[in-house]
């Protein structure tokens, strides 16, 4: 290999969160931020959610950056919410 590829830096990679989000996760996501404390929590409007996820699993907007986002506060809820059993 030439050494300007084996001494040069570091370099980052991204994590395919709008694929993962769309296949493997896709029933998750959707049963966690519908169906669980964060829709129970009154904090977003739930409708405003359910349209963020149908774009973005109809691929017209990429919202993963969002969804991982309420995914996040979703974990959060569910571990510190004196409701959330």
């Amino acid at each position: 290999m030439p050494n300007d590829v084996i001494y040069r830096g570091k370099m980052g990679f991204s994590v395919p969160m709008a694929e993962w989000t769309r296949g493997p996760l896709r029933d998750d996501v959707s049963r966690m931020l519908i169906d669980g404390p964060l829709a129970d929590s009154n904090l977003f409007n739930t409708a405003q959610i359910d349209r963020i996820l149908s774009q973005h699993f109809q691929r017209t907007r990429d919202y993963s950056d969002c969804i991982w986002s309420l995914l996040m506060f979703d974990k959060f809820l569910r571990r510190f919410s004196p409701q959330v059993a």
